[in-house]
């Protein structure tokens, strides 16, 4: 089974600049979310396209996950508890501005507005916002889109 809840233990290359060296994106996704809905959702995707699903909950250092972990793409929820959407796409730009984001909005235009703000002054370039998880199909091209961004 793709879904997991255990640790991935990888050494990491850091920069000068303390950010992650370029290395090759794990064929995972890391959910930021404090429940367990979103990742639990993607679960048989993921399990079926051969993507393992990790789950970060929002009062984690996300900048360490995202180094120990490597993902290929982060699904975030923009209202958390621990940090919300901006943060955590201003923690991706430090990282990796190409990394693919799909920010789960709720519907909220102001909220999208907001990312919308952070996107452009940080410079990043993969966000997808949607007010909720997808069906399937576009599921599986967003997964598909990351997978070939990261090779």
């Amino acid at each position: 089974m793709s879904f997991m809840e255990n640790e991935i233990a990888a050494p990491i290359a850091v920069m000068s600049d303390g950010r992650a060296a370029a290395r090759p994106r794990q064929p995972l996704v890391l959910v930021v979310e404090d429940g367990s809905l979103v990742s639990s959702a993607l679960e048989e995707v993921c399990e079926f396209l051969a993507i393992s699903v990790e789950r970060a909950g929002s009062d984690l250092d996300l900048a360490s996950v995202l180094m120990d972990f490597r993902p290929m793409a982060l699904i975030a929820e923009f209202d958390c508890r621990g940090q919300d959407g901006c943060h955590v796409l201003m923690t991706v730009a430090d990282y990796d501005r190409s990394l693919p984001v799909l920010l789960l909005t709720g519907g909220d235009p102001a909220i999208e507005g907001a990312a919308d703000a952070v996107e452009e002054v940080w410079g990043l370039t993969s966000v997808t916002k949607c007010a909720e998880v997808r069906g399937i199909g576009q599921m599986v091209d967003f997964f598909l889109r990351a997978g070939r961004a990261g090779e």
